[in-house]
């Protein structure tokens, strides 16, 4: 895959944070990563309590192309995100509650 000069580059390990002692998620994990057109992604991640959640997924120019709740439960929590309707691109995937929020990048393939 060849990428030109004004696409975003992003890492593995690029995360974009906002937290308070509300927020329940921690250590999330996204794969596969990148994620081929047509399937699904996972994302894992432990809570320390349970909640109710959003995972959004937003483009390269942050239009939300996909939203779902979930509700999380305390402890090791496993999302599937179906990523089928989506174009081949850069994506941001966020999990959100009313305490915070953590990203992390997504491509499709």
């Amino acid at each position: 895959m060849s990428c030109n000069g004004n696409a975003p580059r992003f890492s593995a390990d690029d995360e974009d944070s906002e937290m308070n002692e509300d927020f329940a998620v921690e250590n999330i994990k996204m794969y596969p990563n990148p994620v081929l057109s047509g399937s699904s992604a996972n994302i894992n991640f432990t809570s320390v309590f349970e909640t109710e959640a959003t995972v959004i997924v937003t483009n390269t120019i942050g239009q939300i192309v996909a939203s779902q709740r979930v509700l999380i439960d305390e402890d090791m929590n496993e999302v599937s995100l179906p990523v089928e309707k989506l174009k081949p691109g850069y994506y941001m995937v966020t999990v959100t509650n009313d305490g915070g929020k953590i990203s992390k990048p997504l491509i499709i393939q």
